[in-house]
Parts: C-alpha cells; structure tokens; sequence
C-alpha cells in the first residue's frame, strides 16, 4: 500500500443469491384431432343407420358381420318374405326337415296302440299327412302329431268303454228290477230277435249289438231296445222255441200282482173245497215269488 492512501478494509464479499427464474405457466393439454369415422364413407342414410354405431371401424364391421352369419347358420333358418315364389317357400321347408312328396315320410312302423287298432281310419291319416305336407311339416312333426293323437283316441275310447259298461250295468238293474223272474226269459227274447234282424241284412249279431247309437251307446246295451226286442219275440211266439214250460208262465212284478188279485178274488182261492184251491196256492207262492224276485234270490 502507498503513503497517503487511507487503509481501507472492506473484508471478503458477501455472495449475492441466486434469482429464482419465475416458474412457467402450465401449458393447456392438446386436444387430439379425432380421426374420422370410417362410416363417413357411406352414404348418409347408411352412415347413420344405429346398427352400425356399435362398429368402431372396419375390422370391427367385419366380425361382427361373420359372427352373426354363424349365428342364424347355427340356430335358424330365415323364412320367406311375402310374396316369396313356390320354389323360395320349398326351399324353405326342405331345409326344415320336410320330405320332398307325402309318401316320403317315415312312417312305416307307426301304429296306433292296439286298443283302437280296428277304429283306425287309415286313408283319413293319408290325407292328415298330406295336408301337413302341404304346410311343411317335418318328419319329426308328422310322426310326433300322429303318435299324439294315436295316444289321444286311445284314451278316449277307454273312457268309451268305461261309460258303456256302467250303462250296461244300470240298464241291466233297471231289466231286472222291472222284468223279475222273467228278465233272463226276455234277454233270451231279444237276443234272438237281433240275431235274425242281423241275419235279414246279412251282418252278424255281434256287428249289430255292437253299433254305436247317437247318444253314444249300442243296441245291445239299450234297455229300451231290449225291451223292444223282447216284446217283438214275445208276438211272434217266440217262447214256444225256449224249451222250458215253466218259463212261459213266468211274469214282470207287476204282471204277477194283476194276476194275484185274480187268483185271490177267484172261489177257487177263499174256497178250501173248491177242487183248484191246491193247485192256486201252488199258482200264488209262485206268483208272490215273481212279484219279489229279491227276496226269492235271497
């Protein structure tokens, strides 16, 4: 240092801090650019169609396309539009299983259950399956209306039967109770009367007894037909040829009590010395017998 110049000691600097540069702004994010759809290519009416929304692009159209088309090939066949031709409708029913003419159908071991095997109408089952051909019916169809309906007659002609035999039951109860003793005499009667009737138009006596009459019974088990019957032999003499002498002297209950008002009123009954009195008590023990039968069956 120089004479005169004054000391100065100004000591070590202080360090001077750094300046924090301001922090930027944030810088708002971009939008991107959507692309554009790929249905701006179609025209307006398709591009806006809401089945296509679903599609993002094309590869996505085009499986969607594919999965569906193994979809109807996998669970359906698409019917015809109206107005399709002849040949679009068969088309259509072949490949549900139709056989192409009636005759095709499987049906050769088909048969209805033995029970209505006799009353089967053949020829209208002929027609029936022509008729579901006509409307395209398969061959699983055919076969399973026809084994339904086969199951359907059976059970009805088995409830037939049941209700023809509690008919034949009561129609023989009501004979017995109004014929009495004579009711087997009778039955007798008309069962030869439908045997000749039967061999006049040239058919058995089963075949008739057995024809079904309009309120669904038959006439052999029609008690106002037996009655007829019965009274038809009775003119015609018919107890002549029975065999049987007491049978002929046979009565109804109501018959036998006409005629044990007779025998009473008669001298030959209140008379004990009348030489017929024996033989008319004989007369009226039979009478009082035709007159009770159950209590003579008892």
């Amino acid at each position: 240092m120089s004479e005169g110049q004054p000391d100065l000691d100004l000591g070590t600097p202080e360090p001077t801090p750094p300046v924090e540069p301001p922090a930027p702004e944030p810088t708002p994010p971009v939008e991107p650019t959507p692309a554009p759809s790929w249905r701006t290519a179609l025209p307006a009416e398709m591009a806006d169609h809401p089945s296509l929304a679903k599609y993002e692009d094309v590869p996505a159209l085009a499986k969607g396309f594919l999965d569906q088309n193994e979809f109807v090939g996998r669970k359906g066949i698409i019917p015809p539009k109206e107005g399709a031709s002849d040949e679009e409708v068969n088309a259509f029913y072949t490949a549900l299983g139709r056989p192409e003419t009636p005759g095709d159908y499987q049906l050769e071991d088909f048969a209805p259950p033995d029970s209505i095997k006799e009353l089967w109408n053949a020829q209208g089952m002929d027609k029936m399956v022509e008729k579901m051909h006509a409307r395209g019916a398969s061959q699983e169809f055919v076969r399973g209306i026809l084994e339904d309906m086969a199951e359907h007659q059976a059970e009805q002609f088995g409830d037939s039967l049941g209700l023809v035999q509690q008919g034949k039951d009561e129609a023989v109860t009501a004979l017995k109770t109004k014929w009495g003793l004579k009711y087997d005499a009778n039955i007798d009667l008309a069962k030869r009367v439908v045997g000749q009737a039967a061999d006049a138009v040239g058919i058995s006596r089963e075949d008739l007894a057995g024809r079904l009459l309009p309120e669904g019974g038959m006439v052999g088990n029609d008690p106002v037909l037996a009655e007829v019957f019965a009274l038809i032999g009775q003119q015609g003499g018919e107890l002549r040829f029975l065999g049987d002498t007491k049978t002929s002297y046979t009565r109804t209950p109501q018959e036998a009590e006409q005629e044990i008002g007779r025998l009473e009123a008669s001298p030959a009954f209140t008379d004990k010395r009348d030489p017929e009195h024996r033989a008319t008590i004989e007369k009226l023990a039979a009478l009082y017998a035709m007159q009770y039968p159950e209590e003579g069956e008892e």
